[in-house]
């Protein structure tokens, strides 16, 4: 997930998050899979410390359900790519909750390699075009996505910012590199 996501960036204890859960499939109110409660939150030094949107990056270690499942014992689990080139397409999933969206239903964005974020130090954030609004923070950027769990699907982004001041620039959003 986005590090804003699990911490405000302040570099104060106190900017965790709280009451944390993870509803996958989510959709208008229904549960199909259940829900997790996280157990722990992690983010990166430089997300916590200075709200470095390079380093806008979060996880979440999550509790067994009440059957004393894992969420991956049930849904499956993504695989995790990193270090590749930024030329890719990546299948993007969020719950963009401002208009035309309102945070019910999930959203998903097909889209492909568009800049990076030249305002910013390396590692630059990189942009896929999407039209997402806030709310999908956090989503997955998944290459070589086949709609199977497994290790078929990799994680390689997330969804971070946007740039807003600029009509066009509402036609992409970044992930940390």
């Amino acid at each position: 997930t986005a590090g804003h996501c699990v911490h405000d960036g302040m570099g104060n204890q106190i900017g965790w998050s709280e009451n944390v859960v993870f509803i996958p499939a989510y959709k208008d109110g229904n549960e199909p899979y259940g829900r997790w409660i996280a157990d722990n939150l992690y983010t990166r030094w430089y997300w916590f410390n200075n709200q470095d949107l390079r380093f806008d990056l979060g996880g979440v270690v999550l509790e067994p359900n009440g059957l004393g499942q894992s969420v991956q014992d049930v849904v499956g689990s993504l695989g995790f790519a990193y270090n590749i080139g930024s030329n890719q397409h990546w299948f993007n999933f969020g719950y963009p909750s401002d208009f035309p969206f309102d945070g019910k239903t999930m959203q998903v964005c097909a889209g492909s390699f568009a800049r990076v974020a030249e305002d910013f130090l390396y590692p630059n954030p990189i942009g896929m075009g999407c039209d997402m609004t806030n709310g999908s923070s956090g989503g997955p950027w998944i290459i070589n996505f086949s709609g199977l769990h497994g290790n078929t699907n990799f994680l390689n982004g997330n969804n971070s910012f946007r740039f807003t001041s600029d009509p066009e620039d509402k036609e992409e959003i970044f992930s940390p590199y």
